[in-house]
């Protein structure tokens, strides 16, 4: 039977005789030094303390590429909902002054729209501008998540940039642990075969280095990093600030079944008996978590804040021991079960998975040669939602048989619901080029900038009037989406694609991917999340349906996610839009714990009740479990009827995401109040008619208070100032 080994992190609590002593007793098979927490002038003393007392090896374990805040120890520092902040480096100013990051060369590397989870996700913040130039200091953050923060704590950027695997402060410890006869060594955040190879070359000949999974780039490179380590160590603390905290058991049965497999011993740290730090006793999770994680295969287990600052890292250690024997007592061979079926917090995206189809490392050189289709903007945004995942199931243009299943059945051929028509549409002679099997570059812009490329499955041919009728219930030209239809054209391109640069957007600030928009929920603690789609500002009536829904089924969030795409003529500017609500949420009218407010970067197809079910599948995608649905929801002119969508809803199949009906919204003045019914004759109420709120704006006239907030008035007074206008 094989030795189950044990580490344990020797901190403030274990740094004593005693402890050392009774530890190499319990079998511990090493003692490990966290460098993250251990002072370049502490490393010496720590090594030769531990070498005094116990013949137990030791261990150091590096920094490595990691991000984490400045400050002094002990500092910490409240950050409020929506509040701007500084990002600054450690190394030019103090915690006071913001949120300080190291290495400082993280600074120059930010971009606005950045998402940053500071320890472990208690803290998410939005990057809001760079001042670039001789003050690198100068980025502002806002916050989306509240939270306290401290001095160095780990700090996840949502996407990758580089840093080095070896800090100037591992490289030195290193040096030192030579000194002292130190042959193992834990390589931090191991990204790559790589980083293990050049880690190797500092550490010398005769010595074990093990790499720590603990990031989606280790584990992408798991087999590569196995072939050139000793040893792997999973942390599942870093891990979860990239993975969502329901898949770390899933990755870590991946991650050991792995590492059986190549004959490299795997050991599992973070959180195995957190309790212990303050009751001599664990939890019943913790020691199912134990034994579980001995039944995968795992070759040790780690002890962190339990050895080293918790109040019983004897007792805890005793545990584990007692656990591993037990264990081994108890079977005669190794059980591992795969599991595949993940359960989330937040309602899974419509299909089941969300579609990834980005690809920002691709040659662009290479996509030059390839023949070459210049697309109009919305086929830009229809591409990047698409591949971002906004209209998941489907990852590129739909072919016949898809279009057609929508159009007659509501249905994509493998059955799943869907409402929308997706396509592409050119005249014949723009695309007699392109063939059936080509990779083509679809290009945008005055420039022609290639921004992705589309694996041609199909090229057909539609009859317009049969397919607008079936779309938009009418062939009418003076219809909006039947004449933009009809002018793109009568052939479809069909096929899967992939992006390769994403746009640019004046709203780039409030536009998030749904992978972003789960993260943001979750990290707000949300898992009940409705949706509220608009193209227009807020006035009483959509206040109130809001509240209600946040009310009626005790939603922890509301998403109000306006469309940011092109308009027909006599829509409100986006710009208008989301200012109105950013006032709302500021004044406190719309609590602003409980409200996001995020762009839906497409646009309107005035499609009536198809449209109302797209948008909700899209903000299911989003993360919302429920969406709120209005009387003529995404409704235009009189083409349909006032609850149209509300009956096309209730007549599909379960999609998933629970609809919220709501009726017309009155303002009754005996009742001093909005209602949607009370009682009182129609001599007292007055219906918020959006027709003669757009008119009203249009000649200047004051609306009333019941109407519209009189912040958005000023809002909407400011704007005509500046543009003259706030309509398309």
């Amino acid at each position: 039977m094989k030795k189950i080994k044990i580490f344990c992190t020797i901190g403030p609590k274990s740094l004593n005789p005693r402890t050392l002593y009774r530890l190499e007793k319990l079998g511990v098979d090493l003692f490990r030094i966290n460098l993250s927490h251990t002072p370049v002038s502490e490393i010496e003393p720590t090594i030769v303390f531990i070498q005094k007392y116990s013949q137990t090896p030791v261990c150091l374990d590096t920094e490595g590429a990691q991000i984490r805040t400045g400050g002094a120890v002990g500092q910490e520092r409240f950050l409020k909902l929506n509040e701007e902040v500084r990002v600054v480096a450690a190394s030019v100013a103090t915690f006071a002054d913001g949120i300080s990051l190291q290495p400082g060369l993280v600074i120059d590397q930010l971009a606005e729209g950045d998402l940053l989870s500071l320890d472990f996700n208690s803290v998410l913040v939005q990057v809001i501008s760079l001042h670039k130039g001789r003050d690198n200091s100068r980025v502002l953050a806002k916050v989306l998540s509240a939270g306290v923060i401290g001095a160095n704590k780990a700090v996840t950027l949502h996407r990758r940039i580089k840093l080095d695997a070896i800090t100037p402060k591992d490289k030195e410890a290193v040096k030192i642990g030579k000194k002292h006869g130190i042959k193992n060594y834990a390589l931090s955040f191991a990204n790559s075969a790589e980083d293990v190879a050049l880690f190797r070359k500092i550490t010398g000949k005769g010595t074990n280095v093990i790499a720590k999974i603990e990031s989606r780039q280790g584990h992408a490179q798991l087999r590569q990093i196995l072939g050139a380590a000793d040893a792997i160590l999973i942390d599942r603390g870093d891990l979860s600030r990239e993975i969502s905290l329901s898949l770390i058991p899933f990755y870590q049965r991946h991650i050991i079944s792995e590492a059986n497999r190549a004959g490299k011993e795997v050991y599992v740290a973070t959180n195995l008996l957190e309790s212990m730090r303050d009751k001599i006793t664990p939890t019943r999770a913790e020691v199912n978590d134990v034994v579980n994680t001995l039944m995968m295969g795992a070759d040790g287990l780690v002890l962190a804040a339990e050895t080293a600052i918790g109040n019983w890292p004897i007792e805890s250690t005793t545990m584990i021991r007692r656990l591993i024997d037990q264990y081994q007592l108890a079977l005669s061979k190794d059980i591992i079960q795969q599991e595949d079926n993940v359960i989330s917090s937040l309602i899974n995206p419509h299909g089941g998975v969300l579609v990834n189809r980005l690809n920002e490392h691709a040659d662009m050189e290479a996509l030059k040669k390839l023949p070459a289709l210049h697309v109009p903007e919305t086929v830009d945004m229809d591409v990047e939602q698409i591949c971002l995942g906004t209209y998941s199931p489907i990852d590129g243009f739909m072919g016949k048989g898809d279009l057609y299943g929508v159009l007659d059945h509501n249905r994509l051929t493998d059955k799943i619901v869907w409402t929308m028509p997706v396509i592409l549409q050119k005249w014949a002679k723009e695309i007699a080029h392109i063939r059936r099997g080509n990779t083509v570059a679809l290009q945008r812009g005055p420039r022609r900038e290639i921004f992705a490329t589309m694996d041609i499955a199909e090229k057909f041919k539609i009859d317009l009037d049969e397919v607008c009728l079936k779309w938009f219930g009418t062939n009418d030209a003076a219809h909006p989406g039947v004449e933009r239809t009809k002018h793109l054209g009568d052939h479809c391109l069909a096929g899967r694609l992939t992006l390769v640069k994403r746009r640019k957007s004046p709203f780039s600030l409030y536009e998030f991917s749904p992978s972003e928009y789960r993260r943001i929920f979750e990290a707000r603690g949300w898992s009940k999340v409705v949706g509220f789609h608009t193209r227009n500002v807020p006035h009483r009536g959509h206040e109130m349906i809001q509240k209600k829904a946040l009310d009626a089924i005790h939603c922890d969030g509301l998403l109000i996610s306006p469309v940011t795409g092109q308009k027909k003529r006599g829509d409100f500017l986006t710009e208008v839009i989301f200012s109105s609500y950013a006032k709302l949420i500021e004044q406190g009218y719309l609590p602003p714990e409980k409200v996001f407010l995020g762009s839906f970067p497409t646009y309107s197809r005035y499609a009536g009740p198809r449209e109302a079910v797209f948008t909700a599948l899209c903000r299911k995608n989003y993360g919302c479990s429920h969406f709120i649905m209005g009387r003529d929801h995404t409704g235009v002119g009189q083409y349909y009827g006032p609850v149209a969508a509300q009956e096309f809803m209730q007549s599909l199949d379960s999609i998933g995401i629970e609809p919220i009906f709501f009726d017309e919204v009155f303002y009754c003045h005996d009742c001093h109040d909005h209602v949607f019914f009370c009682g009182h004759n129609s001599g007292s109420t007055r219906r918020i008619s959006g027709t003669q709120l757009r008119q009203m704006i249009e000649d200047d006239e004051p609306v009333p208070e019941w109407m519209l907030r009189p912040e958005v008035s000023a809002v909407i007074v400011q704007q005509k100032k500046i543009t003259k206008g706030v309509f398309v």
